[in-house]
């Protein structure tokens, strides 16, 4: 999130400036990452080219994020970046949203999330 030209292309597309930093989650079961596989299948996701061919391409999909111990507390508006690089981890997922969401959120490293996708 260090490089402007991703922050300005994440604002113009899913309206909001990205806090610095993502918030990497693990997928730790079989069914998580099949469904993960779900998403990027069904939906088509946001395209963020590179600024130049020494950069990848990205792709986001724009979701909201909330703590799984307070269901129907605070939902923050996110979104997943997925680089187009070749090797990406399948089981990782970047979040990035407005805020820091590990404060805003009050969750620590092993807490579970809920990340629901919005469509796009």
């Amino acid at each position: 999130m260090g490089l402007d030209w991703v922050k300005r292309a994440i604002e113009e597309r899913v309206g909001f400036l990205p806090y610095p930093g993502t918030l990497n989650l693990s997928l730790e079961s079989d069914k998580d990452q099949l469904l993960w596989r779900e998403v990027k299948t069904s939906l088509k996701g946001i395209e963020i080219p590179p600024a130049d061919p020494s950069f990848c391409a990205a792709r986001l999909y724009r979701a909201e994020i909330e703590d799984a111990r307070v269901l129907g507390g605070e939902r923050l508006r996110a979104a997943v970046i997925v680089p187009e690089v070749e090797g990406y981890p399948e089981n990782k997922i970047e979040v990035v949203a407005p805020v820091p969401v590990k404060e805003t959120l009050c969750v620590h490293d092993g807490d579970l999330l809920i990340v629901e996708f919005c469509g796009s």
